[in-house]
Formats: C-alpha cells, structure tokens, sequence
C-alpha cells in the first residue's frame, strides 16, 4: 500500500526567521540556517559594511570552506542579486549589462547569470575584508584574491596497478598531444599512466585535498585586480 505524500509549502524567510528552525530540522534547511548564521554574524563582524556587502562577504567564504577553490571570472549580468541593480532576465536588447565578477569554479556557465559574486561595484566593495579572511584559509585562489602563501587543491588519485595513493600534483608529467603544454598523467612509484583504448589505471577518489605552494610576491594580486 503506499504511503500517504507529504504535503510541502514552499516559503520565503529573512535569516532571522530561519533561525527558529534551528535544529528542528533536516541536514538541508540545516545547511541554510547555518549559511544564514554566517550571514548575520557577518553584518555584526562588519558595522562599516552595508549589510547586503556583508551578507555577500559571508555567502562567499561559506563557499571557498566547502569547495576549497575560487576563481575571478570578469563578467556580466543583467540583474544583480547583491544590490538589485538591473533589469533582470527582461532586459531589453539596447539594456546595457552590468559588469560583474564570478567567483565560482565550474566547468559549466551561464550567460549573464552569477552562481557567487554580484556586480563589479559589489565585489570591489568588499575585496580588502574578503582578501583578509581567505588568508586563514586554506583554499585555492586566483592572484586576484591570494595572499602571501597560496594553495592548490587537487584531486585525490589511487594507482590500480600499484596501489599508490596521493593527489594529481604527485603525479609525473607528460607533454600534451600538441607539445604546447604538459599535464599531469603517471604514478610516480610504478610510472603507469592511463592510455586510449585501456581502462582507468589511476583512478580519480571524486575527493580533494589542499597544499601549500609557493609565495608570492606581495603586489602581484594588487596587480591582477587592476588589469
């Protein structure tokens, strides 16, 4: 016999309001009342902040915490959520586009649109206070936003011939097809690598993991930020 649905409703809370539901819920509203915690802390932290600057400042360490790597990504959009500037996905042809910065690495993108970022003026805004907090981070990060250690994550690998166990950056080098370039593709203890026509020897874990590299000059993510 099956089971009777579970009517849902669909709502719209300030992050005050979502802090009633704190611990009465599932791990996924859990996961927004904790993003909305930060966010209000944020504007406690930050009193020479707007709070919708703050808000952002806190949206975007949340994310560099639990993806490990950011990027900044020069771009447009027609609305931003930060600041509500725009016209939104209504915008007319002659509407000029906001210029605006991406801070989110994906391998999929949309025209127009920010997964985490806002508007140029936004992201400038808060540029010296964000720098300063991703500095007690280990993330990977753009010159742009990188202080004087930087980080690399990669992704966690296993050999199957081996049964060697690291990341990619461990890995030996080989030249692209074209020459133009190399990447990363043997084990460095039994120098097996993966090949056409051949299943996987160096498996991908599907984890990361985040390590220091090397210093960098003190102007150089100063520099990039005003190219």
């Amino acid at each position: 016999m099956a089971k009777n649905p579970v009517k849902t409703t669909s709502v719209h809370l300030t992050d005050e309001q979502l802090l009633i539901l704190d611990q009465k819920c599932d791990s996924k509203i859990q996961t927004e009342i904790d993003n909305a915690k930060a966010r209000i802390k944020a504007v406690k932290k930050y009193p020479n902040l707007e709070p919708h600057l703050a808000k952002l400042l806190a949206d975007i360490l949340v994310h560099a915490k639990k993806e490990q790597k950011l990027i900044f990504r020069d771009t447009t959009t027609h609305h931003c959520a930060v600041c509500q500037r725009g016209k939104g996905f209504f915008a007319r042809k002659e509407d000029r586009p906001l210029l605006a910065i991406e801070l989110e690495h994906s391998f999929v993108t949309i025209k127009n649109h920010i997964s985490v970022g806002g508007c140029r003026k936004c992201v400038m805004a808060i540029i010296e206070p964000l720098k300063k907090e991703l500095a007690k981070l280990k993330v990977e990060l753009p010159e742009q936003l990188a202080g004087p250690v930087t980080y690399k994550r990669y992704e966690k690998v296993r050999c199957t011939k081996c049964r060697w166990n690291g990341h990619e950056g461990e890995m030996g080098l080989k030249p692209t097809f074209f020459g133009d370039g190399t990447y990363r593709a043997t084990c460095p203890n039994c120098h097996s690598e993966n090949s056409f026509g051949v299943g996987p020897i160096i498996r991908n874990k599907k984890e990361y993991v985040v390590v220091k590299e090397k210093a960098i000059s003190a102007n150089a993510g100063q520099m990039a930020i005003n190219r």
